[in-house]
């Protein structure tokens, strides 16, 4: 996965990078049921949850409809305005700025 998303992820302009954080990749490249990320300030878990979120809707884009098993994604923490600036700050901008979810999963006609 952490190919995949460094291959066709962009943020801030640019196509996304785990050069920074090499530590992450492990993250990435494993395929739980379910994780839980035990970790300290400022490691990317934010970036990293949504880019895992977002890669998973793409390569696997049949269960976005489909909820009766499939991928889902479940994002808890503390306060709705967490959850707020969690979908603000991660989600929207890689969504945005990536081309193959732009043109693939956004329909302008939505308002």
């Amino acid at each position: 996965m952490s190919e995949f998303i460094e291959g066709f992820f962009y943020l801030n302009s640019h196509p996304f990078s785990l050069n920074d954080y090499p530590h992450m990749r492990i993250i990435y490249n494993i395929d739980p049921p379910e994780i839980v990320l035990c970790t300290s300030r400022q490691v990317a878990k934010s970036t990293t949850l949504a880019n895992l979120a977002l890669g998973k809707m793409v390569v696997m884009p049949q269960t976005r409809f489909e909820f009766s098993g499939g991928f889902r994604t479940l994002y808890i923490a503390p306060t709705v305005e967490q959850v707020k600036v969690f979908s603000h700050d991660r989600i929207t901008p890689v969504i945005e700025q990536t081309p193959i979810i732009r043109k693939h999963f956004l329909n302008s006609s939505i308002p």
